[in-house]
């Protein structure tokens, strides 16, 4: 394939490796986040959640040599269509049947929350 050739679309590129449509890694994303957002608050995960919705300390920086995108972020990345922010998420998120409808907005392409 020569450089100069005319750029792939997602869905090509999608049909070429058999992966599945990136709107339904967004979904699956989201629906991890949801599960994760509504678990026993006794479970680490469930207070790791927590705890990263929470805004940080101002003079608190990562470690050297993690990573700058989060999980977190990923998933601000995949509302922000819907201009919600982590806290509201986490929120909506205890209502399964509301965040199943918020799911289905965001990954739509339309983007307008209902």
């Amino acid at each position: 394939m020569h450089f100069l050739e005319a750029p792939l679309t997602n869905e090509e590129v999608c049909r070429r490796t058999d992966q599945p449509p990136l709107t339904h890694i967004h979904t699956t994303r989201l629906t991890f986040f949801s599960h994760t957002a509504r678990a026993n608050p006794s479970i680490d995960h469930s207070r790791a959640v927590r705890a990263s919705v929470a805004p940080s300390p101002r003079d608190w920086n990562r470690r050297s040599g993690r990573p700058c995108h989060t999980r977190l972020r990923t998933v601000e990345s995949d509302i922000a269509p819907l201009n919600i922010g982590p806290a509201t998420a986490y929120h909506r998120a205890q209502d399964d049947q509301a965040w199943r409808t918020l799911v289905g907005t965001a990954t739509s392409g339309t983007g307008q929350a209902t």
